[in-house]
């Protein structure tokens, strides 16, 4: 079986409005939750996104062409994510994940957008630990 996750999306952009939409997005993992885990054998966190909509209003296209992204307006709708993690597998010391802020400032584009708005999604998050 192969070693990658399938993205699928539908992706449209209108310059007259400077929106960009992805729509119907799905993230199929490569393998089943526990079998995900079992495959790298240290904690790591499995991920299904089911559906999801994600629209960008207010896209500065000067700033996408050097490929940041400043913004007016994110919107997630729709969104039915699962995560699922197994503590019972050590820590990776080598490659320990960032906490999300610290992730953010290592991200090396320019972000600037002024509101992330969500609606009706879920988002399911399962531990397993003995």
């Amino acid at each position: 079986m192969q070693k990658q996750d399938e993205i699928i999306l539908d992706v449209s952009f209108s310059s007259l409005r400077n929106e960009l939409s992805a729509k119907n997005i799905e993230l199929v993992p490569f393998k089943e939750n526990t079998e995900f885990v079992k495959y790298f054998a240290h904690q790591v966190s499995w991920m299904n996104l089911k559906k999801g909509d994600l629209d960008i209003s207010g896209l500065n296209l000067n700033e996408a062409l050097l490929g940041n992204l400043v913004a007016e307006k994110i919107t997630i709708s729709e969104t039915d994510l699962e995560v699922y993690r197994d503590k019972n597998f050590p820590l990776n010391e080598e490659n320990a994940p960032l906490l999300p802020m610290s992730a953010l400032k290592e991200v090396p584009i320019k972000i600037i957008v002024d509101s992330v708005e969500i609606n009706n999604s879920t988002i399911n998050y399962r531990e397993f630990l003995d």
